[in-house]
This record gives structure tokens, C-alpha cells and sequence, in this order.
């Protein structure tokens, strides 16, 4: 936090001059803002976000919705500041619209605070060093890390093993676990091997799978044929034992309380296959995305793996990636239930 967030403040400072009245003052808890001609004084309680784009802003904004005023995060005198590494503009338009105050790097802020506003934009980011890229937190990296915040005890299979069950080389095993044995989210005792700040992982996990790997995924957009109706889709996928539901159907089949829209899927079947059992056609604007699925099911089952509803739908870590990136409300709000009453609680 304090480099990055030394380097925002400086930058916003000389963005409003040396002589303004308006001093910014960090980049300790809290950020002080103060008009030394009226003498008042704002007051941010910093938290440090990494860079934020449109696709994972919104996990971010979910977990900090989360956080309580007993953990020091926000009180009625002290409003929260995301400080990034840079917001991209879509990222901070998100934030606008919401009414939360953010600053990166490079002086692109949106600071409000009662009589208090700061807006600049069009700063462009810093050139970083190859090596600030980490990575475990490439494509191949992530769908490995799933596996092991789905199945920790996959953790001491063999690198073959790993790289067998998600579909890459033995080499990039052999780099990610070093990035995360460096990270400490690995420790290595003997021939052991156990995570480490398994929350803060996931949390890289959930930004990194929105920015990156899911996208390279996604097979498409589809659309039920006029015969078929999209009411009782969850008996759609009876006859497939390697197809999933993710996203709001997840979130249905979890809670019981949420009527999907859009029918997220992941599947280790053919398109065409898949295509044919649900009675769809491809259609950019149809209800239906289907996904790669980029482990295998049977290796990944768990202890809780016993319900129908849990059999039909992929990892709550997944559903979790998928409702955020959303941009219906109501599926951030099933995404924020799931991060805290079932990810959340398997960490306590």
C-alpha cells in the first residue's frame, strides 16, 4: 500500500499545484484532505485495490460493501478511497455511478466527501517492469489455482497429476507454485505442501479469472429454439455428466431464491452436443453462454458434493466469479451472499 499509495497522493498533488490550497496528505491511515483557506479537513480511510478494470471492479466494490465499521473500514466521519494502480476508464465510470471515491497512480481520482469533490481523468498509467507481472496469475496459473481453493488436498499431487488435471504443462506448474511459494500463499514443509492466506488467494483468483482466463472460455451466446422453453431449465442438462451451471442458474440452485436470466454453463461436452440436449442455436443476444470447463468434474468433487443441486452446479468460487461480473444488481447481490455466507465461512 504505502508505495502505490505515495506515489497517488504525490501525483494528485501536483496535478492541483504546489500552491493550491487544496493539501492531500498520505499515504497513512487516514488520507487527509484539507482547505487550508477554510480549514476543513476530509478524512479517507485508504484501501488498497491493485489496478481496476470494468470486468472486476465490481468484485471489488462487493467486498468492500461487505466490510463492517467494526474492521476499521468506513464511520460517518471517515468515508473509504479505493487507491489502484491505475482505473481504467470503464472502471471509473462503475465507480461514479456508484458514489465511491477512488485514486490511482496516476492522478485519475473521483474524491467526494460532502462539500469535497476531486475529478481528474485522462492520465495515462505508468509503464510497470515485466516482473510486477506475476505469473501464477496468467491463464494457465488461475485454472490451477482453482484447483486448489476448490480441493486444497490436490495441493501434493504430483506436478504430472496438476498439470494433467487442468490441461498444462508440467513447466507451468513448476512456475506457479514457485510465484505462490514467493507470494506465501504455498508453504512447504518437507514433502508437504499447504496454502496460506487462502481469502487474499481468492480474492486474486476472483479479479484475475474475470480479467483474464474467462474470457478465453467463453464458447458463445445461444438461444432456445421456439419448441423448447427456458422454464425447468434445471432438467435441460440431465443427460450430460460433464455440463454445469455457474452464474444466476448456481446462484438458483444454491439459494434457492434467484430467478436466472442468463444461463450460464460450463461443459467438457461439444457444442453441437449440447446444443442439441438443450434445443439451442447460436445468438449473440441469447440467454444462454456456454463455457469452456477447464477441470475435471469427477477430480474435483468434495465432501459436500451430495445434493441433486449441488451435482448440477460448478464450484461456488466459480458461481461466484461469474454472478460479479454481471451488471444486474441482483446478481451482485447473490454474489455478495455467496463471497460471505459460503466462501467467507469455509475460512472460518
Amino acid at each position: 500500500m504505502e508505495s502505490t499509495g505515495s506515489e497517488a497522493v504525490e501525483m494528485l498533488q501536483s496535478i492541483l499545484g504546489r500552491d493550491t490550497s487544496l493539501k492531500i496528505k498520505g499515504p497513512d491511515d487516514p488520507i487527509i484532505v484539507s482547505n487550508q483557506e477554510t480549514e476543513e479537513m476530509w478524512f479517507f480511510t485508504p484501501i488498497q485495490v491493485g489496478r481496476l478494470d470494468r470486468n472486476h471492479v465490481a468484485h471489488r466494490v462487493n467486498k468492500i460493501e461487505g466490510l463492517s465499521p467494526e474492521k476499521g473500514v468506513t464511520t460517518k466521519e471517515e468515508d473509504f478511497l479505493l487507491v489502484s494502480d491505475y482505473v481504467t476508464a470503464g472502471a471509473a465510470e462503475f465507480l461514479r455511478r456508484e458514489g465511491i471515491s477512488y485514486l490511482d497512480a496516476s492522478g485519475n481520482c473521483f474524491i467526494q466527501s460532502g462539500s469535497l469533490l476531486l475529478f481528474v481523468q485522462g492520465q495515462k498509467p505508468k509503464r510497470r517492469s515485466r516482473r510486477e507481472s506475476i505469473r501464477a496469475f496468467n491463464s494457465a496459473g488461475l485454472k490451477l489455482i482453482f484447483l486448489f481453493l476448490v480441493r486444497e488436498d490436490l495441493i501434493n499431487r504430483t506436478y504430472r497429476d496438476l498439470a494433467a488435471l487442468v490441461d498444462i504443462s508440467q513447466g507451468t506448474v513448476a512456475y506457479v507454485m514457485q510465484d505462490l511459494k514467493e507470494l506465501g500463499f504455498v508453504e512447504e514443509r518437507g514433502k508437504r505442501r499447504s496454502l496460506r492466506k487462502k481469502e487474499d488467494l481468492m480474492d486474486r483468483w476472483a479479479t484475475g479469472y474475470t480479467e483474464r482466463l474467462r474470457s478465453d472460455l467463453s464458447r458463445g451466446r445461444f438461444k432456445f429454439l421456439p419448441r423448447r422453453k427456458a422454464t425447468g431449465w434445471q432438467n435441460h442438462l440431465s443427460n450430460l455428466g460433464a455440463t454445469k451451471w455457474s452464474g444466476e442458474p448456481g446462484a438458483d440452485l444454491l439459494t434457492g431464491n434467484f430467478r436466472p436470466e442468463l444461463l450460464t454453463l460450463y461443459t467438457r461436452e461439444d457444442t453441437s452436443t449440447v446444443c442439441r440436449e438443450l434445443e439451442a442455436a447460436p445468438d449473440p443476444e441469447g440467454s444462454i453462454e456456454i463455457l469452456d470447463m477447464f477441470w475435471d468434474p469427477e477430480e474435483l468433487k468434495t465432501q459436500r458434493d451430495t445434493s441433486e443441486s449441488t451435482r448440477d452446479h460448478v464450484p461456488l468460487l466459480l458461481i461466484y466469479a461469474d454472478l460479479v461480473v454481471s451488471a444486474d444488481p441482483r446478481a451482485r447481490r447473490a454474489a455478495k451472499t455467496i463471497w460471505n455466507q459460503y466462501l467467507l465461512a469455509d475460512e472460518t
